[in-house]
């Protein structure tokens, strides 16, 4: 926890002295963004045990373009949709047998969001994107019995996500974004019937949450 306050402060204080020492990194008002952000993941884990082993399997894939207009220097207003998939699988094996369970998840969202860009040097950037995040999510598990499970979700999430911006050229930005700070609500249902709702707020600062995306201005 302390670490994570840290880099927040960091972050912080990096972008309000960026505001006095540097005004050079500009993307100008009235042009339109096209924007794409992209992660995938691949994590293989064993849990070796008295009667077995445990492996875990996760394969994670996510995708969200994004267009948006320059509605003043340093400020875009736009709207994202994205889709991210993951699967996960658990194989127990011990003595007797092998038992495999098996987990896949399809996720939907929409996101109306504004960015605003805090120069750095001429080049470099810090920015912050507030938005309103609606997720729909859809989850299958299969146990080792065949048997079969539907929980569908939906998630409301409202806040900010700090990430920093590279002008590679005239017109191309290259972007980095990790983690979140924000407002939650989630609702979930198993098999057609509600099982929870759940409201956090919190800073979310995470590896596992970094995405790359690319910037063209038109």
């Amino acid at each position: 926890m302390k670490t994570q306050m840290t880099i927040l402060l960091c972050l912080l204080t990096s972008i309000i002295f960026s505001q006095e020492k540097n005004e050079d990194f500009l993307i100008e008002k009235g042009l339109w963004s096209i924007e794409g952000e992209f992660s995938i993941n691949s994590i293989n884990s064993d849990y070796p045990n008295d009667i077995g082993n445990i492996a875990r399997e996760d394969f994670n894939f996510n995708i969200a373009p994004k267009v948006g207009y320059i509605i003043s220097d340093n400020l875009i207003l736009g709207l994202g949709i994205g889709y991210s998939y993951l699967k996960t699988e658990f194989e127990n094996e011990n003595s007797n047998d092998l038992n495999i369970n098996d987990s896949k998840t399809n996720s939907i969202e929409f996101f109306p969001y504004i960015k605003k860009f805090f120069p750095v040097s001429k080049k470099l950037a810090l920015h912050l994107q507030g938005e309103t995040r609606f997720t729909f999510r859809k989850n299958t598990f299969i146990n080792y019995y065949n048997d079969e499970r539907v929980n569908n979700s939906e998630l409301l999430f409202i806040g900010i996500r700090p990430g920093i911006s590279y002008n590679m050229s005239k017109n191309i930005l290259l972007q980095a974004n990790v983690g979140s700070l924000g407002y939650q609500h989630a609702s979930s249902e198993v098999d057609d019937v509600e099982t929870e709702k759940s409201n956090s707020f919190g800073f979310n600062f995470n590896t596992s949450n970094l995405t790359f995306g690319l910037t063209i201005l038109l």
